[in-house]
């Protein structure tokens, strides 16, 4: 779209923060929030209608889907033993959070 690169990163990175923000200190649901920003006629209706057309909602459902399931299998250990180390599940107690960029 011509956007360069970091301009368009930060330009995500800003709404990210922004809308879960919102989210977080709000007491409506995340339904009437997106409800809200997205007024009939507008740039953003416009958007979230051509995601919903081409099926992004149901590919981001099956992303999960797929996620949860493989998060289960490495959960287990030979035998369908679920893994643990130190009281904590085998992934929890190696966990390390993504640095930003």
């Amino acid at each position: 779209m011509g956007t360069p690169p970091e301009v368009a990163y930060q330009l995500a990175v800003g709404t990210l923060i922004g809308a879960s923000t919102l989210a977080q200190s709000s007491a409506d649901p995340p339904q009437t929030l997106r409800e809200r920003v997205a007024s009939g006629g507008g740039a953003m209706h416009a958007a979230l209608t051509s995601m919903e057309a081409a099926g992004v909602k149901a590919k981001f459902e099956e992303t999960l889907f797929a996620a949860q399931e493989r998060a289960g299998e490495l959960g287990r250990g030979p035998g369908g033993r679920r893994l643990q180390r130190g009281g904590k599940h085998a992934l929890e107690s190696s966990f390390q959070p993504m640095s930003p960029r």
